[in-house]
C-alpha cells in the first residue's frame, strides 16, 4: 500500500513518499503531519465520520461510473474490498453518522440508509425512501431526542431508528445547508445568508433566524464548539464563523482568499478544524480566536484535491475526504493518544488501541462506590435489555457474567474495557415477569457479585453524552403520566449521596410520548469535577384509574468526564 506523508509548518511544504504504516505517521508527530491513504476502487469520497468500531467511515458521492459506496478504513490505512459496500441506490451519497442504535446512518439524495457495523453486502443495508430529493449540502446528526436529523431542501427532516420520517418547515426560502445540535438542545442549520434554529418538535420562529453580517448563501457546515457556540464554514467570503446562543455572529476570514472552507469538526485539541475545498489545505482555528490571523492552514501537497469533509478520528488525528484523489487523508493535532502505537507495525499489523477524542464523547460510567463491581443501570432499548456496569481497577480485560435473577441463568459474558466499564445487550425478561419485582439482573466477576437491579421502572436514562463540560441527558418516563404533565428536573452532584441536594441543572417539559432530553452546562461548582452524578425526576400516576401522582426518578447515573 502506498502511503504519502507530508510534514507542514504553516504553508511551507516538504513532501516525502514512502511505504509506511499509518500509525507511524501519527504517533508523536507534531501538528500538521498529513498522510494520504488511497482507496482501492474508484470512489469520490464525501461525508466522513468515526464509527463506534474505531474505524473511519465515509460515504462515496457516486460522481463516477462505479455506483455509490459506503466504506470503512482502519486508522493504519488498511482497507479491503469487503470494507466497501455498494449502497442500495445509485443516487448521490451526502453524509454519514453513527446512530444511537449502534448502526451507521447514511444520507443519500433520495433516501436514508441504516448500515450495520459489520456490513459486507448491500442486502444488509436497510433503505428508507424520502418523498423528494435532499438538495443542498448534506449533513445528518443524532438529535437529543434519539432521532437522526438532516437538511431536506427547505425543510428539516428527522428519522427514528425504526425508519419513521418527519418533515418540518423552516422559515427559509433557501435550501437548508448543514444541521447540528446546539448546547441548548436545538437543531441549528444554515438557510441562505442566515443561521436558524428549531426545537425537536419542529418549532421555529423568525426571531430564531440570525442573518450573517457578510456573505452569500454558501454556509457549508456547522458544528457545536467546546465553548458552547456554533461554528460554521462560509464560502463567500471564505471564512469561519461563530454564533453565540444569543445570536451574536463573528466572521474570521481565512488567510487564503477564495479557499472555500467546507466541512468542519471539533478536534481532540478543542480547536475547530476545517477542509478548504479550493485552498487544498486543512485549517484550524482556536475557539479563543480574535481574528482570521489566528487561523493556521496546512497545505495537503496536491492541487485540485477536492477536500470536502473532516472528522475527529479515534487516533487523535483529524481525517478528511479527498474527493478528486480517491483517497482519505489524516493530519496530526497537538493531542497525544493515551496509548502510543507499537514501533515497526505496518499496515497489516494489529489494530492499535487509542484514546477516543474528548469531544464529543460517551462518558465512561462511574459507580457510587469506588473500586467496586457495580451495575450502574438497566433499561430497555430497541427490544432488548441494556445492562451497564463498572469494575474494580484490577479487572481490565476480565470477563463479567450478567445473570437474570429469576432463573439464575447467565445471559451474557462481557469483557471489562480499558475505562473499567462493561455493557451488555441481553433479551428482555419474559413478558409474564417483565413488570414484576422478580425481573432483576446482577453481575459476577470471580467471587464478586453486584446487587440486583430491577428492570421495570417508571423512568429510564436513555443516554448521557458530553461536549466538553456541556452534558446532554436523555430519558423516558413511562405511562400513565400525570394528567397535568409534570416537568422533569435533572440534578447533578459530585457524589451519589449528594444528589438529593444537588444543583438542578435543567428543567424539561415532558411531552406525552414520555421521551425527554436536555443539554446543559455544568454549574461552576462542578466544572472541575472529573466525575459527576446525574438523576432525573418527575411525577406520574400509579395507574390509568388514579388521579393521584407520586414521585419517580431514574437510577443515579455516574459518568467520568475527560479533563
Amino acid at each position: 500500500m502506498l502511503v504519502q506523508t507530508t510534514r507542514l509548518v504553516g504553508r511551507a511544504l516538504i513532501l516525502a513518499v514512502f511505504i509506511a504504516a499509518a500509525t507511524s505517521a501519527s504517533a508523536g508527530a507534531a501538528a500538521g503531519t498529513i498522510t494520504h491513504y488511497p482507496i482501492p476502487v474508484e470512489t469520490t469520497p464525501y461525508g466522513i465520520t468515526t464509527g463506534p468500531d474505531g474505524k473511519v467511515w465515509f460515504v462515496d458521492s457516486g460522481n463516477h461510473a462505479g455506483g455509490t459506496f459506503v466504506g470503512r478504513m482502519a486508522t493504519n490505512g488498511t482497507i479491503s474490498s469487503s470494507d466497501l459496500v455498494a449502497l442500495p441506490s445509485t443516487k448521490l451519497g451526502d453524509a454519514i453518522t453513527p446512530g444511537p442504535d449502534g448502526n451507521m446512518w447514511v444520507l443519500q439524495d433520495n433516501q436514508i440508509d441504516k448500515v450495520p457495523l459489520g456490513v459486507s453486502l448491500t442486502s444488509e443495508i436497510t433503505p428508507f425512501a424520502l418523498n423528494h430529493s435532499v438538495g443542498g449540502y448534506g449533513s445528518i446528526v443524532t438529535g437529543p431526542d434519539g432521532r437522526l436529523w438532516f437538511g431536506w431542501n427547505k425543510q428539516i427532516g428527522a428519522i427514528t431508528t425504526a425508519g419513521f420520517i418527519s418533515e418540518f418547515e423552516s422559515n427559509s426560502s433557501e435550501t437548508v445547508s448543514g444541521v447540528t445540535v446546539g448546547a441548548d438542545g436545538k437543531l441549528w442549520y444554515g438557510e441562505g445568508n442566515k443561521i436558524a434554529r428549531m426545537d425537536t418538535e419542529g418549532h421555529t420562529t423568525a426571531s430564531e433566524d440570525f442573518k450573517l453580517p457578510v456573505g452569500d448563501n454558501q454556509i457549508n457546515g456547522l458544528v457545536l464548539g467546546p465553548d458552547g457556540n456554533i461554528w460554521f464554514s462560509l464560502g463567500v467570503p471564505a471564512a469561519i464563523g461563530r454564533i453565540t446562543p444569543a445570536g451574536a455572529i463573528t466572521i474570521f476570514p481565512t488567510p487564503t482568499i477564495g479557499s472555500l472552507p467546507f466541512g468542519l469538526a471539533v478536534g481532540p485539541d478543542k480547536q475547530i478544524w476545517f477542509a478548504e475545498r479550493n485552498g487544498d489545505a486543512i485549517g484550524a482555528i482556536p475557539t479563543t480566536a480574535t481574528s482570521g490571523a489566528d487561523i493556521v492552514e496546512y497545505p495537503v501537497g496536491f492541487a485540485n484535491t477536492g477536500l470536502e469533509y473532516i472528522t475527529a478520528g479515534p487516533d487523535g488525528r483529524m481525517w478528511f475526504t479527498e474527493f478528486n484523489r480517491n483517497a482519505l487523508g489524516a493530519i496530526t493535532t497537538n493531542f497525544v493518544p493515551a496509548v502510543a502505537p507499537p514501533p515497526g507495525k505496518g499496515p497489516a499489523g494489529p489494530p492499535v488501541p487509542v484514546a477516543l477524542p474528548p469531544f464529543p464523547q460517551l462518558p465512561a460510567p462511574a459507580g457510587c462506590s469506588p473500586n467496586k463491581l457495580i451495575l450502574t443501570d438497566v433499561y430497555p432499548r430497541a427490544g432488548k435489555t441494556q445492562v451497564l456496569g463498572v469494575a474494580p481497577a484490577a479487572a481490565k480485560g476480565k470477563s463479567v457474567k450478567i445473570i437474570s435473577s429469576w432463573n439464575g441463568k447467565v445471559v451474557a459474558k462481557v469483557k471489562v474495557g480499558a475505562d473499567l466499564s462493561f455493557k451488555a445487550t441481553v433479551p428482555l425478561p419474559p413478558r409474564s415477569l417483565r413488570f414484576t419485582n422478580r425481573a432483576n439482573y446482577y453481575a459476577k466477576l470471580g467471587s464478586a457479585r453486584t446487587g440486583v437491579l430491577k428492570f421495570a421502572r417508571r423512568m429510564y436514562t436513555a443516554s448521557v453524552t458530553a461536549s466538553g463540560r456541556a452534558i446532554t441527558f436523555s430519558g423516558t418516563a413511562t405511562a400513565p403520566l400525570a394528567k397535568q404533565v409534570e416537568p422533569v428536573t435533572i440534578r447533578a452532584a459530585a457524589s451519589c449521596t449528594g444528589i438529593a441536594r444537588g444543583a438542578i441543572v435543567a428543567t424539561v417539559k415532558l411531552p406525552r410520548s414520555g421521551a425527554f432530553s436536555a443539554t446543559f452546562a455544568l454549574p461552576a461548582s462542578l466544572q472541575s469535577a472529573s466525575t459527576i452524578y446525574l438523576q432525573a425526576a418527575t411525577r406520574v400516576r400509579q395507574n390509568t384509574h388514579s388521579t393521584k401522582t407520586f414521585p419517580t426518578s431514574t437510577l443515579i447515573r455516574g459518568v467520568r468526564l475527560t479533563p
